[in-house]
């Protein structure tokens, strides 16, 4: 986890190591790995060389999920960077009745949206039995998202779990199938409000789990299949 410095801003190398102890953990032979990493912070410049660490790390089967900004539409390009690359799936946020957020920014590159307005969670700063705070942003969906993406890694490796032989594609297990961006991004697309259909203000919309989940396992392969053929 990386956080803010003492006044504020987000540590930039701290960050980028961050990325790269992530890249080398995952290289290594031994240890747990590392699935799914949650991005909240948003920069206005590019850096060559995170995409290119961010690159590596989809290429090796981490789904990366961003943040897209706090901005709305108030800059001509709303959507921040690391959320802007392709390989990363760009989530903005949605109140209470499933609308975008006046702070959720459009764009091309927006993929989803989740909840990210007076969110309560665990507050930095706060003491006591009830340490909680609420915040708004789309910092607060992105970390929803990316545990959306561990339930669905979680579910499919019990699935193959179960019966290897079942539960594979032309002789790879599902569970390395769905560790890629692509394919899980057409995954949630099955969950999405709007799995046809795509717009700046809300990507392909609210996600609702249980369009997927609910399935039966053989749907579910079925499902996959479908998405690797296309």
């Amino acid at each position: 986890k990386v956080v803010k410095t003492s006044n504020g801003d987000v540590d930039s190398e701290a960050f980028l190591d961050a990325l790269k102890w992530i890249l080398e953990l995952n290289s290594s032979t031994t240890g747990n790995k590392v699935d799914v990493v949650s991005i909240s912070l948003a920069s206005n410049f590019y850096s060559q060389e995170k995409a290119r660490v961010i690159s590596d790390l989809t290429t090796s089967g981490v789904i990366v999920v961003c943040c897209a900004s706090n901005v709305g539409r108030m800059r001509l390009q709303p959507i921040s960077f690391p959320a802007r690359l392709g390989h990363v799936l760009c989530i903005g946020a949605h109140d209470e009745n499933g609308k975008p957020t006046s702070f959720s920014p459009v764009g091309r590159e927006l993929d989803f949206l989740a909840p990210g307005d007076n969110i309560w969670g665990p507050g930095p700063g706060t003491t006591g039995p009830f340490a909680m705070d609420c915040a708004s942003g789309t910092s607060c969906a992105t970390p929803a998202v990316a545990g959306l993406v561990c339930l669905i890694l979680h579910a499919i490796s019990r699935l193959c779990a179960s019966d290897p032989d079942e539960f594979q594609i032309g002789g790879t297990p599902l569970i390395d199938l769905v560790r890629n961006v692509w394919v899980m991004r057409e995954l949630l697309k099955e969950m999405s409000s709007s799995p046809g259909h795509h717009s700046e203000e809300i990507g392909h919309g609210t996600l609702n789990p249980y369009r997927v989940l609910d399935r039966s396992s053989e749907e579910i392969l079925r499902l996959v299949d479908e998405i690797i053929e296309d």
